[in-house]
């Protein structure tokens, strides 16, 4: 039987190097010559995603923490903050002199500090995320747009803000969880509209498509995956996962730098 399958991209698909594993490139292959249907399931927008992610047999996106969706370039649904809580957040990071981003499904509009903090404050930057500037470069924009997606803001290291903060001060506004940034520059923070998650993305992706949910299946490692455990028919966390994702997975896998997402698709029966 076809399955569908969710897959998050950091850390799942994109190893510690950003590069793909061959395991990867092969299972993925492997896995849709079998006939199953591939989604991104991911924190990352559109202008996010390489062309090269692309090529590996994907056919759409649960993106941005599962406030859109597409499916073959056509949006089947989009959740937005609307422009007066953008602002009343937005001024609460300025005051805090904390980076910060708000994707849409298409552009992302920052801070001018965004991308200083991004590439380490200064320091020399790694390879891997001057490539991811160039890539989204043509679709950033200045100021804050109409309504938005989701916020990543970045707590640089040694601010007197903490996560808890942002709970504190946005609990019930948003839904806020840890970042799935490295903490090379700090910890970064993401926040979408409550009830706005990969799980709730997941499911309505599967019911679009004619899927029962016990056909779906849902890889990942990070904070933001903890939904899509929960609601997908079999959940699978890499072996590098947050530990509250592996709690919550159904079955571990290896980490993403020993082939862990290709052994995941053997384990979901999806390859031989």
């Amino acid at each position: 039987m076809r399955k569908l399958v969710f897959i998050d991209i950091d850390g799942t698909i994109l190893d510690h190097q950003h590069q793909v594993p061959q395991s990867a490139r092969t299972a993925l292959a492997q896995v849709k010559q079998a006939g199953h249907r591939l989604f991104f399931c991911t924190g990352r927008n559109n202008p996010e995603v390489f062309p090269s992610l692309w090529e590996l047999g994907f056919e759409g996106i649960v993106g941005a923490n599962g406030t859109y969706a597409d499916l073959d370039g056509t949006r089947l649904f989009d959740y937005r903050i609307d422009r007066p809580e953008l602002e009343s957040a937005t001024a609460w990071f300025d005051q805090r002199h904390l980076p910060w981003i708000w994707q849409t499904p298409d552009h992302l509009y920052s801070a001018p500090t965004f991308w200083d903090a991004f590439t380490n404050m200064g320091q020399t930057p790694q390879p891997s995320r001057v490539e991811f500037v160039e890539q989204v470069l043509p679709r950033v924009r200045e100021g804050i747009p109409e309504a938005a997606s989701k916020a990543v803001v970045i707590i640089p290291a040694g601010s007197s803000t903490s996560f808890t903060e942002f709970q504190h001060e946005f609990g019930g506004r948003f839904d806020i969880e840890p970042g799935s940034m490295d903490d090379t520059f700090g910890q970064s923070v993401e926040m979408v509209q409550p009830g706005m998650s990969k799980g709730n993305g997941l499911r309505q992706v599967a019911a679009h498509l004619g899927f029962s949910l016990a056909d779906t299946v849902g890889i990942g490692d990070s904070h933001n995956d903890l939904e899509m455990m929960t609601v997908a028919g079999l959940s699978i966390a890499m072996g590098n996962a947050v530990p509250e994702v592996a709690e919550r997975a159904d079955w571990i896998s290896q980490s993403v730098d020993e082939d862990g997402l290709a052994i995941a698709l053997r384990h979901a029966q999806l390859i031989g």
